[in-house]
């Protein structure tokens, strides 16, 4: 049975890891709520259960195999914890429960990423920005 797997850092197209997710079904461009981003380290972010945040990032329908690969590139128990979350598809509004790796150490709250400067560009001071800017509403 496919999973779903919201991703928000080096796994977005472009992204240094993307080519873990090349023979995966691309479902579009998402929003996780009540979720903060924070630039951990000068090469990935971490998301954190936040109220009243969003992350944006895309949606893929992968394997369990490369749901299992994707933990070790995470370091899935360690640095993130693999957690389900409902994400809303940024073009149809639908809202899908999907895996999204959660940062387990503390953040630092001047390293926030807010929404205008997503997604997260690893490295740099300059965001570039591949999703779309208008954030949906989430509906309840």
């Amino acid at each position: 049975m496919p999973e779903n797997l919201f991703v928000y850092g080096s796994l977005l197209r472009g992204r240094r890891n993307h080519g873990l997710l090349e023979h995966a079904r691309f479902l579009g461009e998402a929003v996780a709520y009540d979720v903060g981003l924070y630039a951990v380290t000068p090469y990935f972010p971490g998301a954190v259960p936040e109220k009243n945040k969003a992350v944006r990032g895309e949606l893929y329908e992968i394997s369990l195999e490369l749901l299992l690969d994707i933990d070790k590139l995470e370091d899935n128990g360690k640095l993130y914890r693999r957690r389900l979350w409902p994400v809303v598809l940024v073009e149809t509004g639908e809202k899908i429960i999907a895996w999204l790796y959660f940062w387990l150490r503390p953040v630092r709250r001047e390293t926030a990423i807010p929404w205008e400067e997503q997604p997260w560009e690893p490295g740099s001071r300059r965001r570039v920005h591949i999703l779309s800017k208008n954030v949906p509403k989430e509906e309840k």
